[in-house]
């Protein structure tokens, strides 16, 4: 069983290499967006799911709730997963909220993947993004997002005894074939 987490800030290219890799590997891809924004849609009424900031806490709280219990019958249906997950979220005006304690545990990942790019090249990417309606932040508010991601994805992966790896975003086919490595040293 392999559970690859695959993060990083919105517009980094997680679904990207995620789509590609689930291909390549003939892995299952979970993209817990896509689950929580069909719970806050019926529950919330929310009409994108750029739109699921705009969610107290509390509400935020309920939708994760409730999607845990579908993810988990995911999980038990397939083997080797890859979760495309921001592993934050933002909220009211902008206040971060990470997933709880037991999220590695839970997802039962075993391997950590965060991708980080130049926080320009970022900013010109979410501008450039007309498929969705992605929230317009400074380069400064992006850079922020990633260093807090650096620190808590690698600390989280640290207690979670999970390798944990960065990875600058410009060549898929590298970062593929380095997971590939990874995944190969990691289970012999």
């Amino acid at each position: 069983m392999i559970r690859i987490l695959i993060t990083g800030v919105s517009g980094i290219g997680k679904s990207t290499l995620t789509e590609k890799l689930c291909k390549e590997l003939n892995f299952f891809n979970l993209k817990v967006s896509r689950i929580n924004f069909k719970i806050a849609n019926r529950k919330f009424f929310i009409s994108t799911v750029d739109d699921i900031k705009s969610l107290t806490k509390t509400q935020l709280d309920e939708v994760h709730m409730r999607a845990k219990s579908q993810i988990k019958n995911i999980m038990q249906e397939n083997q080797n997963v890859i979760i495309d997950d921001h592993l934050f979220v933002k909220y009211e005006k902008n206040k971060l909220k990470l997933p709880p304690k037991d999220y590695f545990n839970f997802f039962e990942i075993t391997l950590v993947i965060l991708l980080v790019a130049k926080p320009k090249s970022i900013f010109k990417r979410r501008n450039n993004d007309h498929t969705r309606k992605r929230d317009i932040i400074s380069i400064e508010e992006i850079n922020y997002e990633q260093e807090f991601l650096k620190k808590e994805v690698s600390e989280l992966s640290k207690k979670n005894s999970v390798t944990f790896s960065i990875y600058q975003v410009n060549d898929y086919f590298n970062i593929i074939n380095s997971i590939k490595k990874q995944m190969i040293s990691h289970y012999e």
